[in-house]
């Protein structure tokens, strides 16, 4: 009997999401796995926050059901009143994105739902602000920020108890640091992370085509981002590997930019995308949201107190409006298109 599998969407914040192929005893493995380090059990009350089609929010759906928990579902409804709802049904986990969280604050600032337990963060980077936000919404719950992907599903998640190091890998998971040449690297050095795994995709589906299937090196998969392990086998993400770009002959970590304006009193969301510039080659463009009447002035200042003499010149632009995908997760083409009108 041929093993069941259905399809999800990776979260398309760098590209237009793919169609992933999973076997259904994929996720229940690590459903099973979750439940016995304090995850969703029977009678919880699960929210997920965003679409179904992508996988972060389809995964706390079918873990929910599968274990006998109760889902929310809450994709569509305005953040403040998604905090509501999880608050009037008494919900006792959250699965989220960081821009779904510092969302939710922004338009519920006094709010809060007590009843949450445990609250799984996911999607992209979480900032100590961004956490902190998260402890004022759910006040009496433990938060475990996990990387991962809907091609490897998890990889590492970190401890409610140490938020602040570095994430373990996920039981069952390997975890491998390589360098270009495919060389397996020592602990603290930086290179492409490699991922094996029980968990691991199928392949990807195209339309009207047989489905792809992964490509796997002795049944590694290479996650498309850049990290280290520490000598106590943590998994420290950097970020993907397209998010490294050469910037005046220097190679800059847009997600690294991304970390440090996030902990900048006064703003609630940030971006950093590399254009094309004649001079450079490529330059440096960042688009931010700020708190209230935050002066975009002062951000500005701070940003150049940290920027290194050849990212002073980087183009700052705040906007009214933070553009979302459906998965929860910031839209960098529409990001980029912003940018981009206001430096013409």
């Amino acid at each position: 009997m041929e093993t069941p599998r259905f399809a999800t969407l990776t979260g398309g914040s760098t590209g237009p999401p793919k169609v992933v192929l999973r076997s259904q005893e994929s996720w229940i493995r690590s459903f099973r796995a979750l439940e016995a380090l304090g995850g969703t059990h029977a009678g919880d009350i699960v929210a997920t926050l965003g679409a179904l089609a992508h996988s972060i929010n389809l995964y706390a759906a079918l873990e929910a059901l599968h274990l006998g928990a109760v889902i929310i579902l809450l994709a569509g409804v305005r953040p403040d009143r998604q905090l509501r709802e999880i608050r009037t049904r008494g919900a006792t986990v959250v699965y989220a994105t960081p821009s779904q969280i510092r969302r939710m604050r922004r338009l519920a600032p006094t709010d809060c739902a007590p009843s949450v337990r445990r609250v799984m963060i996911g999607g992209s980077a979480c900032d100590a602000g961004t956490r902190a936000l998260a402890g004022e919404l759910f006040p009496r719950a433990a938060f475990v920020e996990f990387y991962g992907s809907a091609e490897a599903s998890f990889v590492s998640l970190s401890d409610p108890d140490l938020p602040h190091l570095p994430g373990q890998p996920f039981p069952g998971v390997e975890v491998e640091i390589r360098d270009s040449d495919g060389f397996t690297l020592g602990a603290g050095k930086s290179g492409q992370i490699w991922v094996r795994s029980p968990m691991l995709f199928d392949g990807y589906l195209a339309q009207g085509t047989a489905c792809s299937p992964a490509q796997l090196v002795d049944g590694f998969l290479r996650t498309g981002e850049t990290g280290s392990l520490t000598w106590e086998g943590r998994l420290i993400v950097e970020g993907r590997d397209d998010r490294i770009v050469r910037i005046a002959e220097k190679s800059v970590a847009l997600d690294e930019v991304e970390q440090r304006i996030a902990s900048f009193k006064g703003v609630s969301h940030v971006a950093a995308v590399a254009v094309p510039d004649e001079l450079r080659g490529m330059a440096l463009a960042i688009a931010v949201m700020v708190k209230g009447e935050t002066p975009i002035d002062r951000i500005r200042t701070d940003w150049h107190r940290f920027a290194g003499r050849n990212l002073k010149t980087a183009t700052l632009v705040h906007l009214d409006h933070w553009p979302l995908l459906r998965s929860g997760k910031t839209d960098y083409s529409a990001i980029r298109q912003s940018l981009e009108r206001n430096m013409r």
